[in-house]
Protein backbone atom coordinates (compact mmCIF):
# COMPACT_ATOMS: atom_id res chain seq x y z
CA UNK A 1 0.00 0.00 0.00
CA UNK A 2 2.67 2.55 0.98
CA UNK A 3 4.89 1.67 -1.97
CA UNK A 4 1.93 2.23 -4.31
CA UNK A 5 1.11 5.51 -2.58
CA UNK A 6 4.67 6.76 -2.99
CA UNK A 7 4.74 6.07 -6.72
CA UNK A 8 1.31 7.64 -7.19
CA UNK A 9 2.42 10.89 -5.55
CA UNK A 10 5.27 11.71 -7.91
CA UNK A 11 3.24 12.26 -11.10
CA UNK A 12 1.01 14.83 -9.35
CA UNK A 13 3.92 16.76 -7.82
CA UNK A 14 5.08 19.99 -9.37
CA UNK A 15 8.55 19.85 -10.91
CA UNK A 16 9.89 21.86 -7.96
CA UNK A 17 8.23 19.51 -5.43
CA UNK A 18 9.61 16.48 -7.25
CA UNK A 19 13.12 17.96 -7.42
CA UNK A 20 13.09 18.82 -3.71
CA UNK A 21 11.72 15.37 -2.79
CA UNK A 22 14.45 13.63 -4.82
CA UNK A 23 17.12 15.84 -3.26
CA UNK A 24 15.92 15.02 0.26
CA UNK A 25 15.56 11.32 -0.61
CA UNK A 26 19.10 11.20 -2.02
CA UNK A 27 20.42 12.91 1.11
CA UNK A 28 18.64 10.29 3.23
CA UNK A 29 20.14 7.45 1.16
CA UNK A 30 23.60 9.06 1.30
CA UNK A 31 23.62 8.85 5.10
CA UNK A 32 23.16 5.07 5.21
CA UNK A 33 26.16 2.90 6.13
CA UNK A 34 26.77 1.12 2.84
CA UNK A 35 29.30 -1.59 2.17
CA UNK A 36 32.42 -0.60 0.31
CA UNK A 37 33.73 2.92 -0.19
CA UNK A 38 32.77 5.81 -2.46
CA UNK A 39 34.46 5.27 -5.81
CA UNK A 40 36.03 8.75 -5.75
CA UNK A 41 36.93 10.47 -2.46
CA UNK A 42 35.62 13.79 -3.76
CA UNK A 43 32.18 12.53 -4.89
CA UNK A 44 29.18 14.09 -3.20
CA UNK A 45 26.87 11.06 -3.22
CA UNK A 46 27.17 7.63 -1.59
CA UNK A 47 27.14 5.87 -4.97
CA UNK A 48 28.94 4.67 -7.02
CA UNK A 49 31.06 2.59 -4.62
CA UNK A 50 34.04 0.28 -4.80
CA UNK A 51 34.23 -3.17 -3.19
CA UNK A 52 30.50 -3.87 -3.61
CA UNK A 53 29.52 -7.00 -5.50
CA UNK A 54 26.37 -8.56 -6.92
CA UNK A 55 25.17 -12.03 -5.93
CA UNK A 56 27.42 -13.55 -8.64
CA UNK A 57 30.52 -11.85 -7.24
CA UNK A 58 30.81 -9.26 -10.02
CA UNK A 59 31.65 -5.68 -9.00
CA UNK A 60 28.68 -3.32 -9.13
CA UNK A 61 29.39 -0.39 -11.39
CA UNK A 62 27.39 2.80 -11.10
CA UNK A 63 24.27 3.22 -8.98
CA UNK A 64 22.40 -0.05 -8.46
CA UNK A 65 18.79 -0.18 -9.64
CA UNK A 66 17.70 -1.01 -6.08
CA UNK A 67 19.23 2.24 -4.79
CA UNK A 68 17.50 4.21 -7.54
CA UNK A 69 14.17 2.53 -6.72
CA UNK A 70 14.61 3.18 -2.99
CA UNK A 71 15.32 6.85 -3.69
CA UNK A 72 12.15 7.06 -5.78
CA UNK A 73 10.13 5.39 -3.03
CA UNK A 74 11.38 7.85 -0.43
CA UNK A 75 10.79 10.83 -2.76
CA UNK A 76 7.24 9.62 -3.30
CA UNK A 77 6.69 9.29 0.44
CA UNK A 78 7.92 12.84 0.94
CA UNK A 79 5.59 14.22 -1.73
CA UNK A 80 2.67 12.20 -0.32
CA UNK A 81 3.62 13.40 3.18
CA UNK A 82 4.01 9.84 4.45
CA UNK A 83 5.95 9.70 7.69
CA UNK A 84 9.37 8.07 7.32
CA UNK A 85 8.88 5.47 10.02
CA UNK A 86 9.53 1.74 10.37
CA UNK A 87 6.41 0.82 8.37
CA UNK A 88 7.09 3.12 5.43
CA UNK A 89 10.83 2.40 5.33
CA UNK A 90 10.41 -1.37 5.51
CA UNK A 91 10.10 -1.80 1.69
CA UNK A 92 13.05 0.55 1.22
CA UNK A 93 15.31 -1.50 3.46
CA UNK A 94 13.99 -4.74 1.98
CA UNK A 95 15.15 -3.46 -1.41
CA UNK A 96 18.59 -2.21 -0.35
CA UNK A 97 19.38 -4.08 2.86
CA UNK A 98 21.97 -6.29 1.15
CA UNK A 99 24.04 -3.14 0.45
CA UNK A 100 24.10 -2.03 4.10
CA UNK A 101 27.26 -2.74 6.09
CA UNK A 102 27.07 -5.60 8.54
CA UNK A 103 30.30 -6.27 10.39
CA UNK A 104 32.53 -4.91 7.63
CA UNK A 105 34.57 -2.24 9.39
CA UNK A 106 36.67 -1.36 6.35
CA UNK A 107 38.05 2.16 6.48
CA UNK A 108 37.18 4.54 3.67
CA UNK A 109 39.07 7.72 2.87
CA UNK A 110 37.27 10.87 3.97
CA UNK A 111 34.67 12.06 1.48
CA UNK A 112 33.13 15.46 0.99
CA UNK A 113 29.35 15.67 1.64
Amino acid sequence: MLKHRSKAALPVATPDQEDEAYLQAAEFIDRLPFKGCPLHPEQRRAWPRSSVFDKNGKPILGVPEEIQEATSMIAGYLVAQVSLDAESLSPVFNAIGHFIKDDDLRWCPTTRH
